[in-house]
């Protein structure tokens, strides 16, 4: 999936242990896409991916390819956007490498 949009902010990294004892470190930036209802929408970077955001800052005019998905939970769907390619709209560079099968994730 595509999303489009303006980095509003971008927010601190977290990291931690999953479950199965496994380090992960994450990073989450919000875009506005200008669209009249449910504009804004939390991008997640994983991993080696939080390099990404090194070199944008808020106010920058992106696109970004990720994956959607959902998990359940105790009778509860949680969907996660997952960022692996970012670029700025300006620019024919795109930063990011191909996506990686989900093998490579820490959970």
């Amino acid at each position: 999936m595509e999303v489009k949009g303006k980095i509003v902010k971008i927010l601190k990294a977290e990291a931690g242990t999953s479950k199965a004892g496994k380090p992960w470190e994450s990073q989450t930036c919000i875009i506005e896409t200008g669209e009249e209802y449910n504009n804004q929408i939390a991008l997640k970077f994983m991993g080696d991916k939080i390099s990404l955001l090194e070199n944008l800052s808020e106010g920058d005019k992106v696109h970004a390819y990720c994956n959607v998905y959902s998990r359940e939970y105790n009778e509860r769907f949680f969907n996660n956007i997952d960022c692996w390619r970012i670029a700025l709209e300006n620019s024919k560079e795109q930063v990011g490498a191909d996506y990686t099968t989900s093998d490579n994730m820490p959970f």
